[in-house]
C-alpha cells in the first residue's frame, strides 16, 4: 500500500466535504463529472497522475475505475457524486492515513 500525498489527501477530503454538503452545483466541482475532472480543474497534473496510479492499483483501471457504463450513465444524470463505490474509495483512501 502506497500512502497518498498530503496534497491528494487534501483534495479527497475537500471533494468528500463538498459531497457531504449536498454537492452544490458549480465550481470547484460538478455533479456530472467524477473525481478526475475535479482534480484536473483544481490541481496540478502531477496530482492527477498520482490519483490515477492509486486507482489503477486499487481498482485495476485508472480511466474508468468505477465502470465505463456507470460513468456515462451517472454523467448524463449528474449523479457522479452519489456513486457508492466512488465514495467508498475516497473514504478508504482517507482512512488509510487516519483522516476518517
Amino acid at each position: 500500500m502506497t500512502p497518498i500525498s498530503p496534497e491528494l489527501r487534501a483534495f479527497l477530503a475537500d471533494w468528500l466535504a463538498w459531497v457531504e454538503r449536498g454537492a452544490p452545483e458549480g465550481k470547484p466541482y460538478w455533479r456530472r463529472y467524477g473525481l478526475c475532472t475535479g482534480l484536473r480543474e483544481n490541481a496540478p497534473y502531477s496530482l492527477a497522475r498520482e490519483m490515477g496510479d492509486h486507482l489503477a492499483r486499487d481498482l485495476g483501471n485508472r480511466y474508468f475505475p468505477f465502470g465505463n457504463d456507470e460513468y456515462l450513465a451517472a454523467k448524463s444524470e449528474a449523479t457522479q457524486h452519489l456513486d457508492p463505490n466512488r465514495l467508498a474509495w475516497v473514504r478508504a483512501k482517507l482512512a488509510e492515513g487516519g483522516e476518517l
